[in-house]
């Protein structure tokens, strides 16, 4: 029994060192869903961890024991495809709508992070705007990484050369809001070890100069904060405080190299930041964010908002 107590300690341990070891990819038959697979498999290989890759089918009974079958035999040729060598797999095919079926494949399979490409055909149509990324954004408490269609946004993500990766957080000055930095930070440092930075960016909507004051000293909290939680995955930050009162415009200006950022190859954020300098961060922002921008997005929505 000690033994097994022993076991489970060192998987917790290495699991909170190595964030991404357990993977969802969901996938609908298109190539443009199986964008994602290169950039699942990169962090699988970081982290000698796992995929799940999951389809969902529309079909229950005799009907869709046809589109079971032929869902499974597409999963079970992804599974051995070159992108996923040498990478453990594991296929599961479910019958029902495609977001819950989404969030019970990643309660099941204990998952870390789901990755999914938008604009795939046919259930995942309209993820981008509708309901399937609305639903897991707002209910799934597990770091959701967004590809979208122009392979050119994510290439950089899943590309094994060696360069730079910089990730964008968006912060509003509320606790809620930083649960979007371990993740980001994981992220980077996974795809591209010893070359990754984080912006961390804080929209200050109120042009005095008590906010900015205010923003300073949040900075400085924040940074402390870093240092410790951040430790060890070698990476560099840079600060952006921005006086605008449109903030997902500002963000995005940031993300695409204005105010001297040089762009980034991913945005950041949690979907419930709320109190703090600027309440801004409340879902609105990060939907508008998925609809505006061509980059990959991580989204979290921190645990101890999930009962609220």
């Amino acid at each position: 029994m000690c033994a097994v107590l022993l076991e489970d300690l060192f998987d917790s341990l290495k699991r909170s060192m190595i964030m991404f070891q357990r993977i969802l990819v969901p996938l609908d038959g298109s190539a443009r869903a199986e964008r994602a697979l290169p950039v699942a498999a990169r962090l699988a290989q970081t982290s000698g961890g796992s995929i799940v890759l999951l389809q969902v089918v529309n079909q229950a009974g005799e009907k869709g024991e046809t589109e079971r079958a032929s869902a499974t035999g597409y999963l079970n040729t992804v599974a051995t495809s070159e992108d996923l060598a040498g990478i453990k797999t594991h296929i599961e095919v479910i019958a029902g709508k495609p977001d819950q079926s989404i969030l019970e494949s990643a309660k099941v399979h204990n998952v870390d992070l789901i990755v999914i490409c938008t604009h795939g055909r046919t259930g995942f149509q309209r993820w981008a705007q509708g309901s399937v990324t609305h639903t897991l954004a707002h209910e799934t408490t597990i770091p959701l990484l967004v590809l979208h269609e122009r392979e050119s946004e994510t290439s950089r993500l899943s590309a094994k050369a060696a360069h730079a990766l910089c990730g964008l957080v968006a912060l509003d000055g509320s606790a809620l809001a930083e649960e979007a930095l371990l993740p980001a930070a994981h992220l980077v440092a996974a795809l591209a070890p010893g070359r990754g930075a984080l912006y961390l960016t804080l929209v200050v909507t109120d042009i005095g100069d008590e906010a900015q004051k205010q923003a300073k000293a949040y900075q400085a909290a924040v940074e402390e904060r870093v240092q410790e939680r951040l430790n060890g995955l070698d990476l560099s930050i840079r600060w952006f405080l921005p006086r605008d009162a449109d903030v997902a415009g500002e963000l995005l200006d940031i993300a695409r190299g204005s105010e001297g950022s040089g762009g980034c190859d991913f945005i950041a954020m949690s979907t419930h930041g709320r109190g703090g300098l600027e309440r801004w961060m409340m879902g609105s922002i990060t939907e508008h964010m998925l609809n505006a921008t061509k980059l990959p997005m991580l989204i979290v929505r921190p645990q101890n908002v999930a009962t609220k």
